[in-house]
């Protein structure tokens, strides 16, 4: 593990193959590089490499899985939860108790609060604001454990949120859909189809308020 003039806090837990930037505070408790289940299973498991960036903040209690790449400047709330393979950006924020689930990418200076479940598979942009207890989904097919052994399949794709998009509080986002560029979500929306870029949508399901709605 690379340390550079960093705060580490009290029964921090750092696994193989961690770099921590210049300047970044680790608070108590916190696992940095937690492996994936094959760390449980193989000899020859290795673990893949966890990068927080410089002038990073990590908050008491947060979870960093292996592969994530956390850039300068970012931080966690107390207790967030990142799973393996992620990116983030530059000057991003993840609230408290938020939880991001694998292989999703975050751009630069966006604002995940408190509370909030980002999917699987997701893509977000730069310059984003999803509010308190925001919901996204990324399987289609709703499978149980009985489907997967059953050997039905789905291609499991979160939500795509683009550059300057904003979604109010409580809103839900259902698998595969697009978030336009500067698009606004109003309060417990649930989303269900694309939304075009600048377009202001709310309701169940939501639909377009700025611009005339001709379904």
């Amino acid at each position: 593990m690379k340390r550079t003039n960093m705060r580490i806090g009290n029964n921090v837990r750092i696994y193989d193959n961690v770099d921590i930037g210049k300047n970044t505070i680790i608070g108590d408790n916190v696992i940095l590089g937690h492996p994936t289940g094959a760390y449980y299973k193989d000899d020859k498991y290795i673990n893949p490499k966890t990068i927080i960036g410089d002038d990073c903040v990590i908050r008491a209690n947060s979870i960093i899985y292996c592969g994530v790449t956390i850039g300068n400047g970012s931080q966690t709330g107390t207790g967030t939860v990142i799973r393996e393979r992620c990116k983030f950006g530059k000057d991003c924020v993840i609230g408290t108790l938020t939880q991001v689930e694998n292989d999703t990418v975050v751009g630069d200076t966006t604002f995940i609060q408190t509370c909030v479940h980002i999917t699987a598979n997701m893509t977000i942009g730069n310059d984003v604001f999803i509010g308190p207890h925001v919901v996204s989904c990324n399987d289609n097919k709703i499978l149980r454990i009985k489907d997967v052994r059953a050997g039905v399949k789905t291609i499991l794709k979160g939500p795509t949120i683009k550059d300057g998009a904003r979604i109010g509080s409580g809103a839900m986002m259902l698998p595969g859909v697009v978030i336009g560029e500067n698009a606004l979500i109003g309060v417990g929306s649930i989303v269900t189809k694309d939304v075009p870029d600048g377009e202001t949508w709310f309701g169940n399901p939501a639909r377009c308020q700025n611009k005339g709605d001709k379904e």
